[in-house]
């Protein structure tokens, strides 16, 4: 009789572990997938960052070609643009 009693608690022992175990690789996991959507945002940040500063590089250089198309036009127009000011 006693040995049936601790086979039942040994079983209801390894049940326990067998649970805490399936729910410790759940967390994991579920872990797994938070670091997974993590690294994703931050690419999608890096990606749009880039593109940010594509626009600004684009925008800069517009506007120096503006600048020297200014200044082009006021030399042939006898004003020399350096001494503007």
């Amino acid at each position: 009789m006693q040995e049936v009693l601790l086979a039942q608690q040994q079983l209801r022992f390894a049940q326990r572990q067998a649970l805490i175990a399936q729910q410790a690789t759940q967390l994991a996991q579920q872990q797994a997938r938070l670091a997974q959507q993590r690294a994703e945002q931050e690419a999608q940040r890096a990606q749009q960052e880039a593109l940010r500063a594509e626009v600004e590089s684009q925008r800069a250089e517009g506007e120096a070609q503006r600048a020297q198309k200014l200044a082009q036009r006021l030399r042939e127009l006898g004003i020399d643009p350096d001494n503007l000011g």
